[in-house]
């Protein structure tokens, strides 16, 4: 039937007036039946030919008949029914506006300058009337093009939205939240609460879509929805599992990991059963979302859906942009999933294929991810992205400098004078957002890279870290500690004091490797400040004693463990200031701490044998225990600090 009335369609096309054309599209759109090629070539002319007699609803109905149907009108076409519209202007309903804008969105077309500002300008007049639907649609087609509505559009509209409120269904509250966080408005909180009511109210009737967008809006606007929200979306994502696609899956975990809230069992059993029934579907943004959302939250995907998403990964290689190969580099980093050789050689050459676009943040996490996989990096991936950095080094964050530091570092490369010269006039610019993580790791890289800081970051960076010592973690003091140390320089009186004190506080959080970096840093620091080593040792005796009953150590600990013992041998004044419980464990601990040191003393006998020519020259006999308390200053060990 549909095909008989198409035939007859284009015989009689001649005949048809504007309410024709636009009937007949709408249908076909309504009905889900594309029209014939030929038909559409037949009635655009026609179209042309009466453009004239076009009323708003006539355009309207063309324009989303199109959209609707996915076909692209002619530019002709879309020309001719603009000059209409604007022509007919005052006759536009806010049906008709909305709708309107709806379609160019939707076709991925801007409409005219003098289109836009005419149903700007007409929409604010007429908001008071807008439904819901108006309010929605026009909202998501200005976020959709990505423009930016005038103010007094978008208080009218969101204030029509609060009073309307109780007439909104989930598709209305998600499209507007959606548009609201897409264009980075916030809306205030009266409207927030009102539809969060609103959506609570309607939840039941909510699909995976809905789910989906209103949580990412929601994230996206950094606001957290009421737990009586989530747990009846949570129910309705359960409950319709089997319609989920990959943009669901991905952009609910998402959501989740950005919201900082872990899904429950359920949801999550549910979310990666379907996401490994549609693996074969995801595409690069839908991966990336997808492992960053299971890292970000701390969690392992099932063996089936990393296998699955690996698959994926190599057939979509070459789709990947920047952002979504550096962030699923982190991911698969982040989760220590090594997965194949093949996938990880994949993911680094493309990493250099589009390393042109890296911002600061893709430089940063994709060498970190690198040096955190163990990765051996090619010449041109890290030539590329070191220039790159200088060009962009004003954009770098204090966690980019630290992560693109420790990096290097981790990886044994020597970053370039300028490179270093550009990352630190750029860490001194920031240096008062810099957080204890960040502090410790930059020290740390530097130490590790054997490069000194200026003198002018180091003191800003000292006082900074005094301003956020009450954060700093058990780790982070130890490893800051263990970077002064390594780079042969006291810290501040001031951050030495504050130091000890946080450690004092939080002595329970220190495990061995913190401990044995703390013991070791304390024998450099008590030179000049001798009060150290006995306040930490005080402070921390309970776990010092506590590692004598440990099963084994780490031979690191144990070497820095020998030093810390020699150290009060040859030290008086800071033996005297040593709990006589932690001196005794030399008696225990002392000969399996001396065997790990006089096995890792291979790696630094050249320092060494330079403490021994220094003593020889000075007619002194080489006593091994001093030699080995001149080495501790000599030969740094390398504890690895917590990547952010």
């Amino acid at each position: 039937m549909i095909l008989a009335l198409e035939a007859r369609a284009l015989v009689v096309r001649g005949d048809f007036n504007p309410q024709n054309i636009a009937n007949t599209l709408w249908a076909f759109a309504t009905l889900g039946h594309e029209p014939s090629e030929v038909l559409i070539a037949g009635l655009t002319p026609q179209a042309l030919a009466v453009r004239g007699d076009f009323i708003p609803q006539g355009i309207t109905n063309t324009l989303v008949a199109f959209a609707t149907l996915g076909l692209q009108p002619s530019d002709l076409l879309v020309s001719a029914l603009t000059v209409q519209a604007v022509q007919v202007q005052d006759n536009f309903k806010p049906q008709n506006i909305a709708n309107t804008l709806w379609a160019f969105a939707t076709l991925q077309m801007l409409p005219s300058g003098l289109l836009l500002a005419w149903l700007t300008a007409r929409s604010v007049v007429l908001v008071d009337t807008f439904i819901p639907l108006d309010i929605s649609s026009t909202l998501w087609a200005f976020a959709k093009m990505g423009l930016q509505p005038s103010k007094a559009l978008i208080a009218g509209l969101t204030a029509q939205a609060l009073l309307t409120r109780s007439n909104f269904d989930p598709q209305g509250i998600t499209m507007t939240l959606w548009a609201l966080a897409k264009m980075g408005l916030l809306p205030s909180k009266v409207l927030v609460v009102g539809l969060t009511e609103r959506a609570v109210e309607v939840q039941g009737d909510c699909n995976p879509t809905n789910v989906a967008m209103m949580l990412w809006a929601f994230a996206t606007l950094g606001l957290q929805p009421r737990e009586e929200l989530v747990k009846g979306l949570t129910m309705r994502v359960v409950a319709s599992q089997d319609d989920l696609n990959v943009k669901n899956i991905a952009n609910t975990l998402w959501a989740f990991a950005t919201l900082g809230r872990k899904p429950s069992e359920v949801l999550l059993a549910g979310l990666t059963a379907r996401a490994v029934e549609v693996q074969g579907d995801f595409d690069p943004q839908n991966i990336a979302n997808m492992l960053w959302a299971f890292a970000a939250l701390g969690l392992q995907p099932s063996k089936a859906l990393v296998a699955g998403l690996t698959a994926q990964v190599l057939v979509t290689r070459s789709d990947f942009d920047h952002g979504q190969i550096s962030t699923t580099l982190w991911a698969f980093a982040k989760m220590g999933l090594q997965s194949s050789k093949a996938l990880l050689a994949e993911l680094r050459a493309r990493a250099v294929e589009v390393q042109g676009d890296f911002n600061p943040q893709h430089i940063s996490s994709t060498l970190w991810a690198v040096a955190t996989l163990g990765l051996q990096p090619s010449d041109m991936l890290l030539a590329e992205p070191t220039t790159q950095a200088l060009t962009v080094r004003e954009k770098f964050i204090p966690q980019g400098i630290a992560n693109t530091l420790w990096a290097f570092a981790t990886l044994g490369l020597q970053p370039s004078e300028e490179f270093m010269a550009g990352l630190m006039k750029q860490a001194l610019a920031v240096q008062g957002n810099f957080e204890p993580q960040s502090i410790a790791n930059t020290l740390w890289a530097f130490a590790m890279l054997g490069l000194q800081p200026s003198k002018s970051l180091l003191v800003r960076m000292m006082q900074q870290a005094v301003v956020v010592q009450g954060d700093f973690t058990a780790q982070e003091i130890a490893n800051t500690l263990w970077a002064f140390f390594t780079l042969a320089l006291q810290p501040s009186e001031v951050l030495r004091a504050g130091l000890t004190a946080r450690a004092v506080k939080i002595q329970g959080d220190f495990n061995a490797q913190d401990i044995a970096n703390m013991l070791w840093a304390a024998c450099f620091l008590s030179i000049h400040a001798p009060d150290v080593a006995s306040r930490l040792t005080h402070a921390l005796e309970p776990q010092i004693a506590a590692l004598a009953a440990l099963a084994s150590l780490d031979r690191q600990d144990e070497y820095q463990l020998h030093q810390f013992f020699v150290a009060c041998e040859v030290d008086e004044a800071m033996r005297a200031g040593i709990p006589a419980s932690i001196l005794a464990l030399e008696d225990t601990m002392g000969p399996t701490c001396r065997v790990a040191f006089e096995r890792q003393a291979t790696q630094a006998s050249a320092s060494q044998q330079q403490v021994s020519k220094a003593l020889r020259h000075m007619r002194l006999s080489v006593d091994t225990r001093l030699t080995c308390w001149c080495t501790t200053l000599l030969c740094w060990v390398r504890p690895t600090p917590a990547p952010q």
